[in-house]
Parts: structure tokens; sequence; C-alpha cells
């Protein structure tokens, strides 16, 4: 699903899984573009993210809440929160890579269904996450995003070991 959200802000009629995805744009050659990558973190967030996390077993309960000011940003914004895995491997077996093991980062392993951002600007999610069976999932992501255009409000990055258990 958030393939084809990439492929409509891209006004694309294919889909595909890119490498990296910058503001809902696909970003062919992301190092070209580090100088762009750099202007969004100078600008001011679009909401606040806050979260509170409790690892139980094998699962993390997740408690986010989010805020948005500008009501012109609030139409279609929603809350997410994701697992996500650095240091994973694939051998590829077809196409252009064929033959090549490549190295991922930042792999989304599990993803809430978010929660919408209301008329008053505020959206609250309380999810609960399984992680990887692998083990790999040393990160817990929260962001705000407005999918039709892919445009991403605020993130907040919360490794896995500061969570309590």
């Amino acid at each position: 699903d958030r393939q084809h959200q990439v492929a409509a802000a891209n006004r694309l009629s294919f889909v595909f899984t890119p490498q990296v995805v910058v503001q809902g744009r696909s970003v062919s050659d992301w190092q070209d573009d580090a100088g762009a990558i750099g202007a969004l973190h100078a600008r001011p967030a679009a909401a606040t993210i806050g979260i509170a996390a409790t690892r139980d077993g094998d699962v993390v309960a997740v408690d986010a809440h989010a805020v948005v000011a500008a009501a012109t940003r609030r139409p279609d914004a929603r809350l997410y929160v994701a697992l996500t895995s650095d240091g994973l491997e694939s051998a590829v077996k077809g196409g252009e890579n064929r033959g090549v093991k490549l190295h991922h980062d930042a792999v989304v392993r599990a993803l809430s269904d978010g929660a919408a951002v209301d008329a008053g600007g505020s959206a609250a999610l309380a999810t609960r996450l399984a992680l990887p069976a692998d083990g790999r999932a040393p990160k817990l992501v929260a962001f705000v995003q407005d999918p039709l255009h892919g445009d991403v409000l605020q993130s907040l990055v919360l490794p896995l070991d500061a969570c309590a258990r």
C-alpha cells in the first residue's frame, strides 16, 4: 500500500521498491540530493510527537500522540508507528542486481495502521507491534505524514533498548 502511495505522489504509472524516499518522492541518487535533505532538517517541524513504549516479550506496546499546529497541515495527516531494523542482507536472484548481495538499513518490519489527525490537530495511537522472530528490530519510529502527498511533518526515533521492559 505504501509503495502505491509513493507511486501516486510521484505520478508514476508503475509501482517499484525505491531505494530512498524523501518527502514522498523517490530519490534515485540520494547522495546528490544531500543538500536538499539537509535543508529539510533546517525547517521547523510541522508536528510534535510524544511516545511511550514498553517491551513485553516479543511485543512492543506503544502509546503515541501528536499535535499538528497549523490547520492547513491537518487534513489527511496520520500518525504512524513502525519497528525498523538495520544490517539486513538479501541475495538477489533476478533482474539487474542478480547475484548481488544487498545490504539494507531502516527496513520497516512492522507498521501500525495509523491514526488520523483530528480537526483540532491531535492524534492518539495505542498499538502493539510484534518483534521480528530474528530479533533484529532495534528502533521504534513514530511519524506524522500526509499520505496523499508524502510529506512527513515530523518523525521521532527511539532505540528499543531505551524502552522499559
